[in-house]
């Protein structure tokens, strides 16, 4: 899916490639912010066709918790699930993004 705006597309690539790096049966922490939104709704995605399973998540917010919860991403507290085998956040700057971003191009 391509999007009009390019400091948009970059987070939404960012986003897809921070969800390569999830697998099933990991506890994932969900961030907040736009690219958040992009993460879980990727995973949410990859969760509803088969190619995850068995995800729980930790969310920071409000918002991402709902967001997850629409997709069906299954909701824990970190003292159900002390341990975080992976937590997606938006990055402080977009200077992160634009080198995500490149770097996803770049690579093989």
């Amino acid at each position: 899916m391509m999007i009009d705006d390019p400091k948009a597309e970059q987070k939404r690539a960012a986003a897809e490639r921070a969800v390569a790096w999830v697998e099933s049966g990991m506890t994932v922490g969900l961030g907040t912010g736009s690219t958040a939104v992009w993460a879980i709704r990727a995973i949410g995605a990859a969760l509803s066709d088969g190619r995850l399973r068995d995800i729980v998540a930790v969310p920071t917010s409000n918002e991402s918790d709902r967001n997850a919860r629409d997709l069906s991403i299954t909701i824990v507290t970190l003292a159900e699930h002390p341990v975080v085998d992976l937590t997606i956040e938006d990055p402080p700057i977009d200077d992160v993004i634009e080198q995500v971003f490149a770097d996803a191009h770049e690579a093989p």
